[in-house]
């Protein structure tokens, strides 16, 4: 799996925009995926060019839940990118697109993704699978991380974690996993990186992670999407 960090709260490569807000551009099991799409659509279209993404790569979008800062970008992006939204059903309004795919409970979306399901009302975790291996992407984690991994962990052990942790003090079950990327709203990343070591990954705009079983390359992207020197 490839991962790369198109909006949030700090920038990890030159040139690009800092703002608060979520956006993941992932490719795995040979789908392209925009997970969340941040604050505000400018910054997120001019942050994919700067990254190397093309919007006509997209596949589909994965809107983790409906606040703001993680959907701001949405209309934006569908308006020059159409393809099918997956969203919880807190998040549908009569501005929705076309292609909206209202999700509530845990749904098995391809052969390699699946939904854990609107929990707590809120919120949808996206669970990846790739040869045999698992994987969480989160947008704040709201429902709270350990009962995200619990919905996770029904389709095998979870190796990973990428994305807003927000609050999150289960510092154990972290411990538990072979890497963390904690972004945008995770509140502890001081108490993460000493307890952690090396297993937590810093985020950022432009931050590049190559995932292949439990092991997680990180750097960082040039414009041609290439890992920078």
């Amino acid at each position: 799996m490839r991962a790369v960090i198109l909006y949030d709260n700090t920038a990890a490569l030159p040139g690009v925009e800092a703002d608060w807000g979520f956006a993941c551009f992932l490719e795995t099991g040979g789908k392209k995926i925009l997970f969340d799409t941040g604050a505000d659509g400018r910054i997120l279209m001019n942050n994919m060019r700067l990254c190397g993404v093309e919007p006509a790569e997209v596949d589909m979008v994965f809107i983790s839940h409906a606040h703001w800062d993680h959907t701001g970008g949405l209309e934006t992006f569908i308006s020059i990118r159409p393809c099918p939204v997956f969203a919880p059903v807190s998040a549908l309004h009569p501005r929705a697109p076309r292609d909206f795919v209202p999700v509530s409970g845990a749904l098995r979306i391809d052969e390699h993704l699946y939904s854990t399901g609107e929990l707590a009302g809120i919120e949808q975790s996206l669970v990846v699978e790739e040869d045999g291996w698992l994987y969480v992407v989160v947008g704040c984690s709201h429902p709270g991380v350990s009962v995200i991994l619990d919905e996770a962990v029904r389709r095998g052990p979870v190796c990973g974690i990428l994305g807003g942790l927000h609050d999150c003090r289960d510092f154990d079950r972290l411990a538990a996993l072979d890497w963390i990327c904690g972004t945008h709203c995770t509140f502890y990343q001081d108490e993460m990186r000493a307890i952690l070591g090396s297993k937590f990954i810093s985020g950022g705009v432009g931050r590049e992670l190559i995932i292949s079983g439990a092991h997680c390359k990180t750097g960082t992207v040039s414009p041609a999407g290439a890992p920078a020197a």
